[in-house]
């Protein structure tokens, strides 16, 4: 199984810790997980743009033994789309977690506005040669301005030595821990994806060629937590209704609670190890 995580954090979240990690139940149960560590761009990769990484996805694709499955997390589970797409043979099946395509959404227009951010990509490109982390995690946090108050509150009612505890610290700790955009990604993202919708409305181009979800025809299993502030619903949803052969699967849970969550476990993994393993 490829995992590709998103480019705006860190791989970790998917192996928080020897007692929580996604990718260790995988390999537990039979399963041989490859998860992409993106790192923060190094000075090649701060020229790159979107098409660039695919590019590195394919060649990795090249390495790695084939067909496979794919799991594609928040931004990765975008980018896992025209990766599928252009490798119709590689893959057994797709499974997307929380990955927005319709960026038209009530949500994304009010934080995300087209000249909001074109203002803040100016300011990035004249003071440093990166879209820094901090700056990102101010932007998704507008999203849900009260989620830190609400989940910290929740926090003094746990025993610190729990490993709920312990997994919420780790958790932050990875959410605090970022890693830039190259500025061609940024812009890209930011004014592509969120200020034009180009995914949604078929203007996303990778080596010429519109990124189409619907030629896509292995297996898609599209996994949406119904307490997701960071990918709404009706964000990813619509892959429902483009991709041929998608199951969906919605579990109570948040974002980042799919791997860290106590729901986690029985809601999202098990589901999933079933879905590759048949």
């Amino acid at each position: 199984v490829l995992i590709i995580p998103s480019l705006v954090n860190r791989y970790h979240i998917l192996d928080i810790s020897p007692e929580s990690s996604f990718v260790r139940f995988l390999a537990k149960n039979g399963v041989r997980p490859l998860l992409v560590d993106w790192d923060a761009p190094g000075e090649e990769e701060k020229a790159f743009g979107l098409q660039d990484y695919l590019d590195r996805l394919e060649t990795i694709l090249g390495q790695i033994p084939t067909p496979c499955h794919v799991i594609g997390y928040c931004m990765g589970g975008t980018m896992a789309l025209p990766l599928v797409e252009r490798n119709p043979d590689s893959f057994k099946s797709l499974i997307l977690l929380a990955a927005p395509w319709d960026f038209d959404v009530p949500a994304y227009k009010n934080v995300f506005h087209h000249t909001y951010m074109q203002t803040l990509i100016r300011a990035c490109e004249n003071t440093c040669d990166e879209f820094p982390s901090l700056l990102l995690q101010f932007l998704f946090y507008g999203l849900d301005p009260f989620v830190a108050f609400h989940k910290f509150r929740k926090l003094a009612d746990k025993d610190p030595e729990s490993e709920e505890f312990k997994t919420f610290v780790l958790a932050e700790d990875w959410l605090n821990n970022g890693v830039p955009l190259a500025p061609n990604v940024a812009r890209e993202a930011f004014l592509g994806w969120f200020g034009a919708n180009t995914p949604f409305t078929g203007k996303w181009v990778i080596h010429g060629q519109p990124v189409q979800p619907a030629h896509i025809s292995c297996p898609t299993f599209l996994v949406q937590p119904e307490k997701d502030r960071i990918v709404p619903k009706e964000a990813s949803l619509v892959l429902q209704q483009i991709i041929p052969h998608t199951h969906v699967l919605t579990p109570e849970t948040g974002h980042i609670g799919m791997f860290t969550g106590r729901l986690a476990l029985e809601g999202v993994w098990h589901p999933i190890l079933q879905k590759i393993c048949g």
